[in-house]
């Protein structure tokens, strides 16, 4: 009979969680009620600095749900994956970012889990719900974080999760989306719930009220869509700071000096250590489900353009989720990371940090001159797959007979092909 070792899936999941929780994100979940679009979506800026390196894949399920999903590598060459966010067959979309704790509890943190699991097995808010209560960590593992959920059944909704410690059950609070103020609710890896440990400083703060100061003027213009909040808000370096005439707007994001070649990113919304932006456009009920779209930038979002994918196509076009070409020419997918993301990568190391993800010490600066001239030719090709992708999505909901899986994929690889071909 062959032996078992029971300490090594738990030893997997501590050094998973160990790299999981060593950065941030910024998130949002907006309501139909609040998009411009009529209906609910996730969004996020993922923050990592351990490993650039993520792609986009279909899971079939088997006895689970199919999901698309974004993957990303906990550390560089490692291969190990963890979900970041994803949506699934039943229109069930799920995002999350970290709320950090003392590195003794964040040694054992499994939010990552928590995330997979319901995108594995929920339908609803109400499933999601129950699935909190009956979590049980097991132990010695641990929860904090931020849960951004909607479903096709009208949910759209913010959880603050957090065990206080290992092994405890679950405590969480609901943030509705479609009863808040404004329609939307946002986090930058803390919680607002009052008693909650883990409340908004330094650099998240900054994320926190630069992505609601950008929220706040896309409401009152009445443009809350995928496609603002991913131009706007996603690729938002510095906000409105004046970088050639620094005055009190950029010590507010405590900026001193400004050096044009060397502008600190660290508490940027598109930052050095961000690794892609994406939102989940979701449905208003069943019958829109075959469109749900993913619009997802793999990497540095200031300088990456967004490609969409559909939950309907179940499968993803190779420059997303694809390293590298054999000999015949055939997409290889042995490793994580993407063709799209190697380009991104390409770009962040050619100009505009001087060196970043080669050692162990990262630079946080950008040469933002460098960076504008980049944007230059980088914005019209995002506009023009945009521009495409809006008036085919608005072909097939006027005429959803023509609404295949094929087709789907055809366009979001010929997508993906464009902007590879042009950013490369």
């Amino acid at each position: 009979m062959k032996k078992t070792y029971t300490w090594l899936p738990i030893l997997f999941l501590i050094l998973q969680s160990l790299c999981h929780t060593a950065h941030g994100c910024t998130i949002a979940v907006v309501s139909a009620k609040a998009s411009a679009t009529g209906r609910p979506f996730l969004w996020k800026n993922r923050d990592y600095s351990l490993s650039p390196r993520e792609e986009i894949n279909y899971s079939p399920g088997g006895k689970r749900i199919g999901s698309l999903r974004i993957v990303g590598e906990t550390y560089l060459y490692s291969n190990i994956n963890l979900v970041s966010g994803g949506v699934n067959d039943d229109g069930f979309a799920i995002i999350n970012d970290s709320v950090r704790e003392e590195s003794e509890r964040e040694l054992f943190n499994v939010n990552h889990l928590l995330l997979q699991r319901a995108l594995e097995t929920c339908k609803s808010l109400t499933d999601f719900e129950t699935f909190l209560n009956r979590w049980n960590n097991r132990l010695i593992f641990t929860i904090c974080g931020d849960f951004a959920v909607i479903d096709a059944y009208g949910g759209a909704a913010l959880y603050e999760v957090w065990s206080d410690g290992p092994g405890n059950p679950l405590m969480w609070k609901k943030y509705d989306a479609s009863t808040s103020e404004n329609g939307y609710v946002i986090r930058a890896n803390s919680h607002q719930t009052e008693g909650w440990g883990v409340h908004p400083v330094g650099g998240n703060a900054i994320r926190y009220q630069r992505a609601r100061d950008l929220f706040q003027e896309l409401f009152e213009n009445g443009d809350i869509s995928p496609r603002t909040v991913l131009q706007r808000v996603s690729k938002d370096v510095g906000g409105d700071c004046d970088k050639h005439n620094p005055d009190e707007a950029c010590l507010k994001y405590g900026y001193g000096a400004v050096d044009l070649e060397n502008f600190d990113t660290s508490s940027t919304l598109s930052r050095n250590t961000a690794t892609s932006a994406y939102v989940i456009d979701g449905a208003n009920d069943e019958r829109g489900v075959p469109l749900i779209t993913l619009y997802c930038a793999l990497g540095e979002p200031a300088f990456t353009p967004v490609v969409p994918y559909f939950l309907y196509s179940r499968k993803v076009s190779w420059y997303a989720r694809a390293e590298k070409l054999n000999l015949w020419g055939c997409a290889v997918d042995m490793e994580t990371g993407s063709f799209l993301g190697r380009a991104a990568e390409k770009i962040l190391l050619d100009g505009l940090y001087d060196d970043n993800r080669k050692t162990s010490e990262f630079d946080t600066t950008i040469h933002y001159e460098a960076l504008i001239a980049t944007q230059a030719w980088i914005f019209p090709i995002e506009d023009f797959i945009f521009d495409k992708t809006e008036r085919y999505l608005d072909s097939l909901r006027k005429h959803p007979e023509w609404i295949t899986p094929e087709s789907l994929y055809d366009f979001s690889h010929e997508c993906a092909r464009y902007t590879f071909e042009n950013t490369r």
